[in-house]
């Protein structure tokens, strides 16, 4: 990719992070060149609480959004669209079952990662 000539990653709060540190769902990804720069934010298929991982929070997150229509805590396009873990362009019943199926067996395959 010729345009990454110095490349950061960052938190919202505008934190650099290290070699090693998680992506999240919501991260900005800085390139530059020069005087050129392109933003990215970040999606991370189950991330919903932007942390990097998929956890158990993701699942419960996902499944107050399906089942109880609790929206409220879903206030990005990235965490919505970070649910849409089967990539159909949908947020149904079916995201959660892959989201649980990765939990529980520590494999993300299934989620298009």
């Amino acid at each position: 990719f010729p345009f990454m000539v110095n490349a950061s990653l960052m938190h919202q709060d505008i934190e650099i992070l290290e070699n090693g540190d998680l992506i999240g769902t919501g991260m900005k990804i800085v390139l530059t060149k020069e005087n050129q720069k392109i933003e990215i934010i970040a999606i991370v298929l189950g991330d919903v609480n932007s942390n990097g991982s998929l956890d158990g929070s993701d699942k419960t997150n996902a499944s107050n959004f399906i089942s109880k229509d609790d929206s409220t805590r879903f206030d990005t396009i990235e965490k919505r669209l970070s649910l849409d873990v089967n990539l159909d362009g949908k947020i149904k019943p079916s995201d959660l079952t892959v989201l649980r199926q990765a939990l529980a067996n520590d494999d993300n395959s299934g989620m298009g990662v």
